[in-house]
Protein backbone atom coordinates (compact mmCIF):
# COMPACT_ATOMS: atom_id res chain seq x y z
CA UNK A 1 0.00 0.00 0.00
CA UNK A 2 1.40 3.42 -1.12
CA UNK A 3 1.55 6.27 1.91
CA UNK A 4 -0.47 8.57 -0.29
CA UNK A 5 -3.63 5.26 -0.67
CA UNK A 6 -2.42 4.45 3.15
CA UNK A 7 -3.10 8.40 4.45
CA UNK A 8 -6.62 8.41 2.51
CA UNK A 9 -7.59 5.08 4.02
CA UNK A 10 -7.06 6.82 7.40
CA UNK A 11 -8.92 9.57 6.93
CA UNK A 12 -11.81 7.61 5.65
CA UNK A 13 -11.39 5.30 8.78
CA UNK A 14 -11.09 8.84 11.02
CA UNK A 15 -14.63 10.41 9.17
CA UNK A 16 -12.80 13.16 7.96
CA UNK A 17 -13.21 12.80 4.48
CA UNK A 18 -16.05 10.54 2.51
CA UNK A 19 -15.39 7.58 0.07
CA UNK A 20 -16.74 10.06 -2.40
CA UNK A 21 -14.43 12.26 -1.62
CA UNK A 22 -10.91 10.59 -0.92
CA UNK A 23 -12.20 9.15 -4.47
CA UNK A 24 -12.37 12.73 -5.80
CA UNK A 25 -8.95 13.54 -4.68
CA UNK A 26 -7.24 10.61 -5.89
CA UNK A 27 -8.31 11.35 -9.20
CA UNK A 28 -7.46 14.60 -9.25
CA UNK A 29 -3.95 13.62 -8.06
CA UNK A 30 -3.63 11.48 -10.98
CA UNK A 31 -3.70 14.70 -13.39
CA UNK A 32 -1.76 16.79 -10.73
CA UNK A 33 0.84 15.16 -9.20
CA UNK A 34 0.84 16.16 -6.30
CA UNK A 35 0.38 15.03 -2.09
CA UNK A 36 -2.99 13.76 -1.45
CA UNK A 37 -3.09 15.78 1.47
CA UNK A 38 -2.46 19.24 -0.20
CA UNK A 39 -5.44 18.62 -2.90
CA UNK A 40 -7.73 17.03 -0.16
CA UNK A 41 -6.91 20.73 1.52
CA UNK A 42 -7.15 22.84 -1.63
CA UNK A 43 -10.39 21.22 -1.87
CA UNK A 44 -11.91 22.34 1.39
CA UNK A 45 -12.09 18.36 1.87
CA UNK A 46 -9.25 18.91 5.57
CA UNK A 47 -8.17 21.67 7.11
CA UNK A 48 -4.31 21.65 7.81
CA UNK A 49 -4.37 20.39 11.32
CA UNK A 50 -6.15 17.30 10.51
CA UNK A 51 -3.69 17.02 7.86
CA UNK A 52 -1.32 16.53 10.60
CA UNK A 53 -3.95 14.39 12.44
CA UNK A 54 -3.65 11.43 9.20
CA UNK A 55 0.14 12.02 9.28
CA UNK A 56 0.86 10.95 12.61
CA UNK A 57 -1.71 8.23 12.79
CA UNK A 58 0.05 6.69 9.41
CA UNK A 59 3.24 7.14 10.96
CA UNK A 60 2.39 5.29 13.66
CA UNK A 61 0.54 2.27 11.34
CA UNK A 62 3.92 2.11 8.81
CA UNK A 63 5.91 1.32 12.60
CA UNK A 64 3.56 -1.04 13.40
CA UNK A 65 3.79 -2.62 9.69
CA UNK A 66 7.28 -2.94 9.85
CA UNK A 67 7.25 -5.21 12.62
CA UNK A 68 8.57 -8.67 11.83
CA UNK A 69 5.71 -10.96 12.35
CA UNK A 70 7.36 -14.04 11.64
CA UNK A 71 9.64 -13.27 15.00
CA UNK A 72 6.64 -12.44 17.44
CA UNK A 73 6.33 -8.59 16.62
CA UNK A 74 8.23 -6.44 19.51
CA UNK A 75 7.21 -8.93 22.16
CA UNK A 76 8.74 -12.02 20.47
CA UNK A 77 12.04 -9.62 19.76
CA UNK A 78 12.29 -8.12 23.05
CA UNK A 79 12.24 -11.61 24.34
CA UNK A 80 15.41 -13.42 22.58
CA UNK A 81 17.15 -9.93 23.05
CA UNK A 82 16.35 -10.67 26.97
CA UNK A 83 18.05 -13.91 26.68
CA UNK A 84 14.65 -15.61 27.86
CA UNK A 85 14.11 -18.05 25.07
CA UNK A 86 15.51 -19.37 21.58
CA UNK A 87 14.34 -17.33 18.00
CA UNK A 88 12.97 -20.77 17.35
CA UNK A 89 10.51 -20.69 20.32
CA UNK A 90 8.96 -17.45 18.82
CA UNK A 91 8.65 -19.18 15.90
CA UNK A 92 6.85 -22.12 17.04
CA UNK A 93 4.61 -19.54 19.04
CA UNK A 94 4.20 -17.56 16.13
CA UNK A 95 3.40 -20.66 14.53
CA UNK A 96 0.65 -21.74 17.36
CA UNK A 97 -0.77 -18.03 17.52
CA UNK A 98 -1.70 -18.52 13.92
CA UNK A 99 -3.42 -22.73 14.63
CA UNK A 100 -5.42 -20.64 17.43
CA UNK A 101 -6.76 -17.42 15.49
CA UNK A 102 -7.64 -20.35 12.74
CA UNK A 103 -10.24 -21.85 15.21
CA UNK A 104 -11.12 -18.04 16.20
CA UNK A 105 -9.44 -17.37 19.46
CA UNK A 106 -7.90 -14.21 19.61
CA UNK A 107 -4.68 -14.01 21.54
CA UNK A 108 -1.27 -12.22 21.74
CA UNK A 109 2.14 -13.94 21.17
CA UNK A 110 3.27 -13.34 24.53
CA UNK A 111 -0.09 -15.07 26.26
CA UNK A 112 0.80 -18.24 23.41
CA UNK A 113 4.74 -18.15 25.05
CA UNK A 114 3.30 -18.04 28.79
CA UNK A 115 0.88 -20.79 28.68
CA UNK A 116 3.21 -23.18 25.97
CA UNK A 117 6.10 -22.88 29.18
CA UNK A 118 8.20 -20.81 26.70
CA UNK A 119 8.25 -18.03 29.03
CA UNK A 120 7.94 -18.08 33.02
CA UNK A 121 5.14 -15.53 34.53
CA UNK A 122 8.74 -13.29 35.84
CA UNK A 123 9.82 -13.21 32.20
CA UNK A 124 6.62 -12.45 30.89
CA UNK A 125 6.39 -9.79 33.14
CA UNK A 126 9.80 -8.32 32.49
CA UNK A 127 8.99 -8.41 28.77
CA UNK A 128 6.14 -6.94 28.90
CA UNK A 129 7.99 -3.96 31.26
CA UNK A 130 10.48 -3.96 28.79
CA UNK A 131 8.09 -3.30 25.74
CA UNK A 132 6.30 -0.46 27.32
CA UNK A 133 9.42 1.60 26.85
CA UNK A 134 8.36 1.46 23.19
CA UNK A 135 4.70 2.24 23.74
CA UNK A 136 2.59 5.32 24.48
CA UNK A 137 -0.47 4.93 26.00
CA UNK A 138 -3.02 7.83 25.22
CA UNK A 139 -4.24 9.75 28.34
CA UNK A 140 -6.85 10.56 27.75
CA UNK A 141 -9.01 6.98 26.22
CA UNK A 142 -6.26 4.74 26.68
CA UNK A 143 -4.90 3.79 23.67
CA UNK A 144 -1.84 2.10 23.42
CA UNK A 145 0.66 2.86 20.54
CA UNK A 146 3.91 1.96 19.12
CA UNK A 147 6.40 4.77 18.90
CA UNK A 148 9.72 3.27 18.83
CA UNK A 149 11.89 6.11 15.77
CA UNK A 150 9.05 8.33 16.66
CA UNK A 151 11.21 11.02 18.80
CA UNK A 152 11.33 13.46 16.02
CA UNK A 153 7.97 14.70 16.90
CA UNK A 154 7.21 16.14 19.87
CA UNK A 155 3.48 14.82 20.24
CA UNK A 156 1.06 12.31 19.03
CA UNK A 157 -2.63 12.63 17.88
CA UNK A 158 -4.68 9.63 19.23
CA UNK A 159 -6.19 8.01 16.11
CA UNK A 160 -9.43 6.93 18.55
CA UNK A 161 -9.86 10.14 20.89
CA UNK A 162 -7.53 12.54 19.03
CA UNK A 163 -6.01 14.02 22.05
CA UNK A 164 -2.29 15.01 22.26
CA UNK A 165 -0.28 13.20 24.12
CA UNK A 166 3.56 14.08 24.81
CA UNK A 167 5.80 11.54 22.70
CA UNK A 168 8.64 10.22 24.70
CA UNK A 169 12.29 10.70 23.66
CA UNK A 170 13.27 7.14 23.46
CA UNK A 171 16.99 5.61 24.34
CA UNK A 172 18.89 5.99 21.21
CA UNK A 173 16.54 8.96 19.86
CA UNK A 174 18.29 11.72 18.38
CA UNK A 175 15.11 13.96 18.62
CA UNK A 176 15.78 17.51 20.15
CA UNK A 177 12.19 18.13 20.25
CA UNK A 178 10.75 20.15 23.85
CA UNK A 179 9.12 18.22 25.64
CA UNK A 180 5.60 18.39 27.19
CA UNK A 181 5.07 18.86 30.56
CA UNK A 182 2.05 16.89 32.73
CA UNK A 183 -0.90 18.50 32.71
CA UNK A 184 -3.46 18.78 35.78
CA UNK A 185 -1.23 15.83 37.14
CA UNK A 186 -1.85 13.36 35.11
CA UNK A 187 -0.38 11.99 31.69
CA UNK A 188 3.66 10.70 31.87
CA UNK A 189 5.57 11.99 34.37
CA UNK A 190 8.41 10.42 32.76
CA UNK A 191 8.55 13.48 29.83
CA UNK A 192 9.59 15.90 32.95
CA UNK A 193 12.99 14.71 33.18
CA UNK A 194 13.52 12.01 29.95
CA UNK A 195 16.16 12.74 27.95
CA UNK A 196 19.43 11.68 26.15
CA UNK A 197 21.55 13.36 28.78
CA UNK A 198 21.86 14.02 32.27
CA UNK A 199 19.14 16.32 33.85
CA UNK A 200 18.26 17.45 37.35
CA UNK A 201 14.99 16.86 38.91
CA UNK A 202 14.60 18.46 42.06
CA UNK A 203 17.88 17.40 44.05
CA UNK A 204 18.59 14.64 41.76
CA UNK A 205 20.85 14.19 38.83
CA UNK A 206 18.54 11.37 36.40
CA UNK A 207 20.96 9.76 34.13
CA UNK A 208 18.87 7.49 32.26
CA UNK A 209 15.19 5.93 32.30
CA UNK A 210 15.77 1.62 33.43
CA UNK A 211 11.76 1.14 33.38
CA UNK A 212 8.58 1.42 32.99
CA UNK A 213 5.63 0.00 35.69
CA UNK A 214 1.95 0.64 36.21
CA UNK A 215 2.49 3.32 38.61
CA UNK A 216 4.80 4.78 37.18
CA UNK A 217 8.97 5.35 35.53
CA UNK A 218 12.42 4.19 37.33
CA UNK A 219 15.32 6.06 36.72
CA UNK A 220 19.19 5.46 37.71
CA UNK A 221 20.00 8.76 39.12
CA UNK A 222 22.49 10.71 41.72
CA UNK A 223 21.15 12.13 45.20
CA UNK A 224 22.79 15.64 44.56
CA UNK A 225 23.29 16.34 48.50
CA UNK A 226 25.14 12.34 49.28
CA UNK A 227 26.75 11.76 45.72
CA UNK A 228 24.90 8.63 45.95
CA UNK A 229 23.54 6.60 43.46
CA UNK A 230 19.50 5.80 44.18
CA UNK A 231 16.31 4.35 41.94
CA UNK A 232 13.97 6.94 41.51
CA UNK A 233 10.19 6.07 41.16
CA UNK A 234 8.19 8.83 39.35
CA UNK A 235 4.55 7.92 39.65
CA UNK A 236 1.40 9.14 37.93
CA UNK A 237 -0.84 11.30 39.98
CA UNK A 238 -4.78 11.08 39.05
CA UNK A 239 -4.60 15.09 40.11
CA UNK A 240 -2.80 17.78 40.80
CA UNK A 241 -1.20 17.53 44.76
CA UNK A 242 -2.62 20.02 47.26
CA UNK A 243 0.19 21.03 49.96
CA UNK A 244 -1.88 18.53 52.39
CA UNK A 245 -1.55 15.68 50.14
CA UNK A 246 2.41 16.45 50.10
CA UNK A 247 2.58 17.02 53.58
CA UNK A 248 1.32 13.14 54.08
CA UNK A 249 3.26 12.15 51.50
CA UNK A 250 6.27 13.14 53.58
CA UNK A 251 4.68 12.10 56.46
CA UNK A 252 3.56 8.61 55.80
CA UNK A 253 7.03 7.58 54.11
CA UNK A 254 9.22 8.53 56.70
CA UNK A 255 8.81 5.49 58.63
CA UNK A 256 10.79 4.17 55.99
CA UNK A 257 13.59 5.74 56.72
CA UNK A 258 14.05 3.26 59.38
CA UNK A 259 14.74 0.29 57.71
CA UNK A 260 18.39 0.62 58.13
CA UNK A 261 18.97 -3.20 57.08
CA UNK A 262 21.87 -5.33 55.07
CA UNK A 263 19.23 -7.35 52.88
CA UNK A 264 16.74 -3.96 52.18
CA UNK A 265 17.51 -1.10 49.65
CA UNK A 266 17.37 1.84 51.69
CA UNK A 267 14.53 4.29 51.77
CA UNK A 268 16.54 8.19 50.22
CA UNK A 269 13.78 10.71 50.16
CA UNK A 270 10.30 11.45 48.67
CA UNK A 271 8.17 14.42 47.91
CA UNK A 272 6.67 16.04 44.99
CA UNK A 273 9.18 18.26 42.52
CA UNK A 274 7.40 20.37 40.06
CA UNK A 275 3.38 18.36 40.86
CA UNK A 276 5.56 15.27 39.93
CA UNK A 277 5.49 13.11 42.81
CA UNK A 278 8.43 10.82 42.93
CA UNK A 279 10.25 8.03 45.56
CA UNK A 280 13.95 7.51 45.91
CA UNK A 281 15.70 4.50 47.32
CA UNK A 282 19.43 3.23 47.22
CA UNK A 283 20.16 1.89 43.94
CA UNK A 284 21.08 -1.80 43.99
CA UNK A 285 22.81 -4.05 40.58
CA UNK A 286 22.15 -7.77 40.40
CA UNK A 287 20.57 -10.20 39.07
CA UNK A 288 16.96 -11.16 40.19
CA UNK A 289 16.03 -14.59 42.70
CA UNK A 290 13.70 -14.94 39.28
CA UNK A 291 16.83 -15.96 37.12
CA UNK A 292 18.31 -18.61 39.90
CA UNK A 293 15.22 -20.26 39.76
CA UNK A 294 14.75 -20.49 36.01
CA UNK A 295 18.45 -21.72 36.26
CA UNK A 296 17.45 -24.18 39.17
CA UNK A 297 20.73 -23.43 41.04
CA UNK A 298 21.74 -24.99 44.10
CA UNK A 299 18.92 -25.93 46.42
CA UNK A 300 20.06 -25.11 49.61
CA UNK A 301 21.82 -21.88 48.65
CA UNK A 302 18.48 -20.61 47.45
CA UNK A 303 17.27 -21.47 50.86
CA UNK A 304 19.37 -19.93 52.60
CA UNK A 305 19.06 -17.07 50.21
CA UNK A 306 15.23 -17.03 51.29
CA UNK A 307 15.87 -17.53 55.05
CA UNK A 308 17.65 -14.13 54.46
CA UNK A 309 15.09 -12.61 53.17
CA UNK A 310 12.39 -13.83 55.64
CA UNK A 311 15.05 -12.33 58.26
CA UNK A 312 14.56 -9.30 56.51
CA UNK A 313 11.55 -8.73 56.62
CA UNK A 314 11.17 -9.86 60.42
CA UNK A 315 12.86 -6.66 60.87
CA UNK A 316 10.48 -4.36 58.97
CA UNK A 317 7.96 -5.82 60.23
CA UNK A 318 8.49 -5.23 63.99
CA UNK A 319 8.42 -1.72 62.66
CA UNK A 320 5.39 -1.81 61.47
CA UNK A 321 5.87 -1.88 57.77
CA UNK A 322 5.24 -5.00 55.04
CA UNK A 323 5.75 -5.21 51.14
CA UNK A 324 3.02 -6.47 50.10
CA UNK A 325 4.32 -7.14 46.88
CA UNK A 326 7.19 -9.64 47.39
CA UNK A 327 8.33 -12.16 44.30
CA UNK A 328 11.86 -13.35 42.92
CA UNK A 329 11.48 -9.73 40.88
CA UNK A 330 11.93 -7.46 43.87
CA UNK A 331 14.64 -9.66 45.60
CA UNK A 332 18.37 -8.70 44.00
CA UNK A 333 21.09 -11.03 44.53
CA UNK A 334 23.60 -9.53 45.88
CA UNK A 335 27.54 -10.40 46.91
CA UNK A 336 27.83 -14.21 48.43
CA UNK A 337 24.54 -14.62 47.12
CA UNK A 338 22.72 -12.46 49.74
CA UNK A 339 19.53 -10.90 48.63
CA UNK A 340 18.18 -7.56 48.56
CA UNK A 341 14.79 -6.54 48.34
CA UNK A 342 13.74 -3.81 46.66
CA UNK A 343 10.55 -1.49 47.48
CA UNK A 344 10.22 -2.45 50.87
CA UNK A 345 6.78 -0.36 52.08
CA UNK A 346 6.30 1.19 48.79
CA UNK A 347 3.06 -0.73 48.05
CA UNK A 348 1.32 1.09 50.99
CA UNK A 349 2.43 4.02 50.67
CA UNK A 350 1.16 4.45 47.40
CA UNK A 351 -1.99 3.11 47.91
CA UNK A 352 -2.47 5.28 50.97
CA UNK A 353 -2.22 8.86 49.05
CA UNK A 354 -5.72 9.80 47.38
CA UNK A 355 -4.17 11.79 44.70
CA UNK A 356 -1.85 8.97 42.92
CA UNK A 357 -3.12 6.73 40.40
CA UNK A 358 -3.66 3.20 41.68
CA UNK A 359 -3.65 0.63 39.45
CA UNK A 360 -5.39 -3.02 40.86
CA UNK A 361 -2.78 -5.19 42.40
CA UNK A 362 -1.63 -7.82 39.32
CA UNK A 363 -2.24 -11.37 40.98
CA UNK A 364 0.86 -13.55 40.92
CA UNK A 365 1.57 -16.61 42.28
CA UNK A 366 2.75 -15.33 44.99
CA UNK A 367 -0.29 -13.16 45.69
CA UNK A 368 -1.69 -14.69 49.25
CA UNK A 369 -5.52 -15.70 49.18
CA UNK A 370 -6.21 -12.65 51.01
CA UNK A 371 -4.65 -9.97 48.34
CA UNK A 372 -5.67 -11.92 45.48
CA UNK A 373 -9.45 -11.15 46.95
CA UNK A 374 -8.89 -7.26 47.14
CA UNK A 375 -7.44 -6.84 51.02
CA UNK A 376 -4.87 -5.04 52.34
CA UNK A 377 -1.47 -6.27 52.27
CA UNK A 378 0.06 -7.68 55.89
CA UNK A 379 3.07 -9.21 57.42
CA UNK A 380 1.00 -12.66 56.78
CA UNK A 381 0.59 -11.62 53.34
CA UNK A 382 4.45 -11.39 53.08
CA UNK A 383 4.73 -14.39 55.24
CA UNK A 384 3.23 -16.40 52.51
CA UNK A 385 4.64 -14.75 49.15
CA UNK A 386 7.98 -15.73 51.36
CA UNK A 387 6.36 -19.55 51.04
CA UNK A 388 5.17 -19.75 47.70
CA UNK A 389 9.07 -18.52 46.62
CA UNK A 390 10.13 -21.32 49.28
CA UNK A 391 7.82 -23.74 47.21
CA UNK A 392 9.08 -23.01 44.25
CA UNK A 393 12.84 -23.26 45.55
CA UNK A 394 12.01 -26.61 46.70
CA UNK A 395 9.88 -28.09 43.92
CA UNK A 396 11.24 -26.67 41.18
CA UNK A 397 8.12 -25.93 40.04
CA UNK A 398 4.93 -23.31 40.71
CA UNK A 399 2.68 -23.84 43.23
CA UNK A 400 -0.57 -23.36 40.60
CA UNK A 401 -0.32 -24.59 37.53
CA UNK A 402 -2.91 -22.11 36.10
CA UNK A 403 -1.53 -19.27 33.54
CA UNK A 404 -4.28 -17.20 33.03
CA UNK A 405 -4.35 -15.00 35.71
CA UNK A 406 -8.42 -15.62 36.54
CA UNK A 407 -7.52 -19.21 36.83
CA UNK A 408 -4.48 -18.02 38.98
CA UNK A 409 -6.66 -16.60 41.14
CA UNK A 410 -8.88 -18.95 41.26
CA UNK A 411 -6.49 -21.66 42.66
CA UNK A 412 -4.62 -19.39 44.99
CA UNK A 413 -8.30 -18.78 46.73
CA UNK A 414 -9.05 -22.35 46.75
CA UNK A 415 -5.43 -22.71 48.28
CA UNK A 416 -4.73 -26.51 47.03
CA UNK A 417 -1.12 -25.91 45.71
CA UNK A 418 0.35 -29.33 43.73
CA UNK A 419 1.92 -31.65 46.26
CA UNK A 420 5.47 -31.87 46.74
CA UNK A 421 7.48 -34.59 45.48
CA UNK A 422 7.94 -37.34 47.84
CA UNK A 423 11.41 -36.88 47.88
CA UNK A 424 11.47 -33.59 49.86
CA UNK A 425 12.19 -33.79 53.30
CA UNK A 426 9.41 -33.80 55.83
CA UNK A 427 11.21 -30.50 57.50
CA UNK A 428 10.74 -28.69 54.65
CA UNK A 429 7.82 -30.54 53.90
CA UNK A 430 6.36 -28.75 57.42
CA UNK A 431 8.10 -25.48 57.04
CA UNK A 432 6.23 -25.04 53.26
CA UNK A 433 2.75 -25.98 54.77
CA UNK A 434 3.25 -23.30 57.80
CA UNK A 435 4.51 -20.54 55.66
CA UNK A 436 1.98 -20.86 52.46
CA UNK A 437 -1.24 -21.77 53.96
CA UNK A 438 -4.24 -20.48 52.05
CA UNK A 439 -5.69 -19.37 56.01
CA UNK A 440 -3.55 -16.85 57.88
CA UNK A 441 -4.47 -18.62 60.97
CA UNK A 442 -2.07 -21.62 59.86
CA UNK A 443 0.66 -19.74 58.61
CA UNK A 444 4.00 -18.80 60.75
CA UNK A 445 3.22 -16.57 63.68
CA UNK A 446 6.05 -14.28 62.39
CA UNK A 447 8.68 -13.94 59.71
CA UNK A 448 10.72 -14.29 62.45
CA UNK A 449 9.37 -17.97 63.09
CA UNK A 450 9.78 -19.00 59.14
CA UNK A 451 13.16 -17.87 59.23
CA UNK A 452 14.03 -19.72 62.48
CA UNK A 453 13.02 -23.00 60.80
CA UNK A 454 13.73 -22.40 57.89
CA UNK A 455 17.66 -22.34 59.42
CA UNK A 456 16.97 -25.74 61.91
CA UNK A 457 15.51 -27.60 58.62
CA UNK A 458 18.93 -26.28 56.43
CA UNK A 459 21.17 -27.46 59.55
CA UNK A 460 18.60 -31.02 59.34
CA UNK A 461 16.96 -30.93 62.87
CA UNK A 462 13.85 -31.27 63.34
CA UNK A 463 11.17 -28.10 62.91
CA UNK A 464 7.53 -27.41 64.78
CA UNK A 465 5.93 -24.65 63.20
CA UNK A 466 4.58 -21.65 65.46
CA UNK A 467 1.62 -20.48 63.80
CA UNK A 468 -0.73 -17.98 64.24
CA UNK A 469 -3.81 -19.61 65.66
CA UNK A 470 -4.34 -20.26 69.65
CA UNK A 471 -3.82 -23.44 70.38
CA UNK A 472 -7.39 -25.26 71.14
CA UNK A 473 -6.69 -25.72 75.04
CA UNK A 474 -6.44 -21.70 75.05
CA UNK A 475 -9.73 -21.42 72.93
CA UNK A 476 -11.57 -23.60 75.28
CA UNK A 477 -10.02 -21.79 78.64
CA UNK A 478 -10.80 -18.49 77.18
CA UNK A 479 -14.58 -20.02 76.04
CA UNK A 480 -14.52 -21.09 79.72
CA UNK A 481 -14.31 -17.73 81.22
CA UNK A 482 -16.37 -15.96 79.39
CA UNK A 483 -19.10 -18.79 80.61
CA UNK A 484 -18.45 -18.31 83.44
CA UNK A 485 -18.30 -14.30 83.12
CA UNK A 486 -21.75 -13.79 81.86
CA UNK A 487 -23.32 -16.73 84.41
CA UNK A 488 -21.96 -14.26 87.29
CA UNK A 489 -23.45 -11.24 85.37
CA UNK A 490 -26.92 -12.91 85.57
CA UNK A 491 -26.62 -14.28 88.75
Amino acid sequence: MSDDILFGAIAVHENLVTHEQLARCLGDQQKRHRLLGEIMVENGFLTPDQVQIVLDIQRVNVADRIENPHAGGLFGQLAVRSGFCAPDDVVSAVRRQTELEGLHRKVRIGQVMLQSGWLSPDQFAEVLRQQEKYMLRCAGCGAWYFVEGLGQTSRLFCRKCHRVTPLPVLPGSNADAPEFAAREGKGEPAAHVRGEHAEAFGPFIVEAETMRTASGAVFRALHRPTGGAVTLRLLHAERAPLAADVERFRRDAAPLAELSHEHIAGFVDAGVVEGHPYVATEHADGATFASALARRLDRDAMLGFLEKVARAAAFAHAKGIVHGALRPSSLLIGRRFGPCILDFGLARLVAAQPFLRREPPAVTPYTPPEGAAGRAPDAAGDVYAIGAMLYEAVAGRLPFPARAPSQLKEQILAGRPQPLDADVPAAWRAVCAASFARRRGDRYASALDLAQDMARALAGQEVRPRRRRLPWVLVAAGLAALAVLAWLLVR
